[in-house]
């Protein structure tokens, strides 16, 4: 009840006391999540094309005397040690409630400036968040306040008026949820995308934003292991992508790298093979031929690497991983060394060296660890996965059935969005209990749930034909931690 009072106090207050540049900033965080601002979204910065409402934000004075008015009427909080702000309880909802319908677009639009010069996006010569996870995280929760305020109001009848800048705020946000394996948030985001994308008009629509939105839904399927559903999204932004004009050599061999992909995940090894050698190609047309232009060409050779191994080429998997772990030497690009280290774990157990299988799934994991600072990614339970597989394959059941309970352990976590990956994990861990000459019936009850799970993601009835062997299992999760 005090702080009820003192909540009605403030609002007296703030209706007819705050300067415009308080206003603004007080509008600007409605949208953002309440707790865990970072002052440096509001950095004093030089645009040319800075909204006039936030004139404040370059200048250092101003910015400051506007932070210590909203916090003398109480309105938000600072925690100057770490930089951050944060808005008082029931603010948000009564300030909107004082706020024209005019000025909360306008902040919305703020917000959304912000938030777009602030959010990373992904690096021009990889199509990669990774180097900048920490970042991303830090203005996550942010971003998806944003987003979700947004969609609530979509569909009434005084919608928000989303920007160009929203719809590629969202698609960068996008590309960060897949990649940190946040699936569902992911196709969520695309789907507030591409509604947003649809109320610009011709006029303002951005076609190749269009491509990467295709691209991203493609992605969102195919990593969750439906390759049917990814298949007309990637071919549609491949298609885009050929036929822009002018050509942009770079983000068209992504787009053959997608596909690529895509058709190594659906069993279809040659043709990944081809559509790598022809992506690579692409790119180098783009960006010529040397060292300083093969350094951007990474991603090409580690994916080259693992279509190698794939068709049985396991020499020249070994060369291109080398090639991709020597370009890789000091990059901040820790996810592509882990995935060359997964390649190569991967072409040592192809051909029996399972003791350097063990270390390269090993490194993969560590790497990944230290990187991206979730030991809950799928990507760890993957590792755990191979470990485990590597451990049976050298008759070490106890090493083999504790890396796969803790990969099973990662991958329940996952399991209503990666159910590929979950039915992979049980499967093998039946085998590893079978073969340990101590069965409770867990091994036979693993067994039955991995089965049901493939047939159902592979569209079987309970009595057609199933090849139940890890090659099955494989085929039912993404090429890049396959």
């Amino acid at each position: 009840m005090e702080q009820e009072g003192a909540a009605n106090i403030t609002w007296s207050q703030a209706s007819h006391r705050l300067s415009p540049s308080s206003a603004s900033m007080l509008g600007i965080m409605c949208y953002v999540a309440p707790v865990s601002v970072p002052q440096a979204l509001f950095d004093p910065m030089l645009k040319d094309d800075l909204p006039p409402e936030l004139s404040f934000c370059c200048h250092e004075l101003l910015l400051s005397e506007t932070m210590e008015e909203l916090e003398r009427l109480k309105l938000i909080e600072q925690d100057k040690s770490k930089s951050l702000l944060s808005l008082r309880p029931l603010v948000r909802d009564r300030f909107r409630s004082l706020t024209s319908e005019a000025n909360n677009q306008r902040f919305f639009d703020n917000a959304t400036y912000l938030l777009y010069e602030t959010f990373p996006y992904a690096g021009v010569k990889t199509g990669q968040l990774y180097e900048r996870w920490a970042e991303c995280k830090e203005y996550l929760q942010h971003v998806l306040s944003l987003r979700d305020q947004y969609f609530r109001v979509m569909t009434k009848e005084e919608p928000l008026l989303p920007s160009l800048g929203f719809c590629r705020l969202l698609k960068s946000l996008t590309g960060y949820l897949i990649e940190s394996g946040s699936y569902q948030e992911a196709e969520h985001t695309i789907e507030v995308t591409k509604a947003a994308f649809e109320t610009l008009g011709e006029e303002n629509q951005d076609q190749e934003l269009y491509s990467d939105l295709c691209a991203l839904s493609g992605l969102a399927s195919a990593h969750r292991g439906h390759f049917t559903a990814a298949r007309p999204w990637l071919e549609q932004a491949h298609q885009m992508r050929a036929e822009a004009w002018p050509l942009d050599k770079r983000e068209l061999s992504w787009a053959e790298v997608n596909l690529a992909n895509l058709k190594g995940s659906a069993g279809n090894y040659q043709a990944s093979l081809d559509w790598q050698m022809k992506a690579f190609r692409t790119h180098q047309a783009y960006s010529g031929n040397g060292l300083p232009a093969l350094r951007p060409q990474t991603v090409f050779c580690q994916n080259m690497g693992r279509c190698k191994y794939f068709v049985g080429a396991h020499a020249e998997a070994h060369i291109w991983c080398q090639v991709a772990i020597n370009l890789l030497a000091g990059s901040e690009n820790w996810a592509m060394v882990a995935y060359t280290y997964f390649v190569r774990g991967n072409v040592n157990r192809a051909e029996r060296n399972l003791e350097e299988a063990q270390a390269e799934f090993l490194r993969a994991q560590q790497v990944w660890l230290k990187g991206g600072q979730m030991p809950n990614h799928h990507f760890i339970g993957a590792c755990l996965y191979k470990i485990g597989c590597v451990a049976l394959d050298a008759g070490d059941v106890e090493l083999s059935i504790r890396n796969l309970e803790r990969s099973l352990e990662i991958a329940t976590l996952h399991q209503h969005v990666l159910q590929g990956d979950y039915a992979r994990v049980l499967y093998k861990l039946s085998v590893a209990l079978s073969s340990c000459g101590f069965d409770d019936g867990e091994a036979e009850q693993r067994m039955k749930e991995a089965e049901a799970i493939a047939r159902t993601c592979l569209g079987l009835a309970d009595d057609a034909a199933f090849v139940n062997e890890e090659r099955t299992y494989d085929g039912l999760v993404y090429i890049l931690w396959r």
